[in-house]
């Protein structure tokens, strides 16, 4: 009996959405703001600065801690791609939007 309330307990934890801080640095700007989601699922991000520039985005997170690939669409019309490496519930990566310019993004709990 408690082996099965363990494991609803379990379940119950990786089902559920966790808050976790967003950081992009770009073009000598940094974003701050959060990310939402689950392990094995869609992550969503959205970060924005003090000028007024907001970003948004989303990346499949694996349970594996395996990289995986993101999307980011910004204010200023400008839009990307990015690879991130996972470890439990961090992850750090680089991409580069349609103008060329590079990024670096860390979300981290």
């Amino acid at each position: 009996m408690i082996n099965v309330i363990v494991l609803v307990g379990c379940l119950v934890l990786v089902s559920c959405s966790a808050r976790f801080p967003a950081t992009i640095i770009m073009q000598n700007k940094i974003l701050r703001g959060s990310a939402t989601g689950i392990f094995g699922d869609i992550v969503n991000f959205s970060v924005n600065n003090a000028e007024g520039l907001s970003c948004e985005g989303k990346m499949l997170v694996l349970s594996s801690g395996a990289n995986t690939e993101g999307i980011i669409d910004c204010s200023n019309t400008r839009k990307g791609n990015f690879i991130a490496n996972g470890r439990k519930a961090s992850w750090v990566g680089e991409g580069t939007l349609d103008d060329g310019s590079r990024f670096v993004i860390s979300i981290s709990r």
